[in-house]
């Protein structure tokens, strides 16, 4: 998509309190992230009425998460009859921060990881399901973002030797992301956020497709406050049609 149209789409799935003056909250929306869940909050704007509580953590990994959900989520859940979880975790168990240099890289160059984030995102939702048996389970899938870019903004000398890590990134959150439609059931599917980055250009003798991550900031990994907007109200929307009746 180019700018224009991702502030038309954002138009287009604006949410406001008329949405809901013929409906009744039936479940609490709370979104366990990491850092991605600060981005989208900060892009809240007529969508607060939805009281959507978030739980981030910046640089979280699943197991974190599943140590935090044993030790807190029950008394969160004593809180609130209904719950309906967003899980958008597994970036920071793709790609590790070297801290001192602050330069991230593949965890793996093959899919071990992708197999290992598919049990540990059975094993949470499990965990939650027992804490919380009523509950709604949704994950949501990971947009795309880029080695390279994040490590040319932290000064690296040579950023284009990460050109390949990309597309093993980008292959491994397809999987990933396949998984994530697997595991949610039909009716609860994860907007696909890569579909507002994607862009195709034509050349002799075919077409490539190619991600437009002019649509983020100079990092490469979080979206600019336009597409941070879309993405929150397509979220909104979910919540929407899933917590309200």
């Amino acid at each position: 998509m180019s700018e224009n149209k991702i502030i038309k789409s954002s138009r287009y799935f604006r949410v406001n309190k008329r949405d809901i003056q013929d409906k009744t909250a039936q479940s609490q929306p709370i979104i366990i992230s990491d850092s991605k869940g600060n981005y989208k909050k900060r892009a809240i704007t007529t969508e607060d009425f939805l009281n959507i509580k978030f739980i981030t953590k910046k640089g979280q990994k699943v197991q974190q998460a599943i140590d935090w959900a044993e030790k807190e989520l029950p008394s969160i859940c004593h809180q609130h009859k209904n719950i309906t979880f967003y899980i958008w975790l597994g970036t920071c168990n793709l790609t590790e921060l070297n801290r001192t240099t602050r330069y991230i890289s593949l965890v793996n160059q093959n899919d071990s990881n992708v197999r290992y984030l598919r049990r540990k995102f059975i094993e949470l939702k499990e965990l939650i399901t027992k804490i919380k048996p009523k509950s709604k389970i949704i994950f949501l899938e990971i947009p795309p973002y880029s080695i390279q870019r994040w490590n040319r903004s932290q000064g690296h000398k040579n950023p284009d030797i990460f050109s390949e890590d990309d597309q093993t990134l980008q292959n491994q959150l397809y999987l990933l992301n396949t998984f994530i439609q697997e595991i949610n059931q039909s009716a609860e599917k994860s907007p696909k956020f890569d579909l507002d980055i994607r862009k195709t250009s034509t050349r002799k003798g075919g077409t490539d497709e190619y991600y437009n991550f002019n649509l983020y900031r100079t990092d490469g990994v979080h979206p600019n406050f336009l597409l941070a907007k879309l993405w929150m109200r397509r979220i909104a929307t979910k919540i929407l049609h899933q917590c309200y009746r």
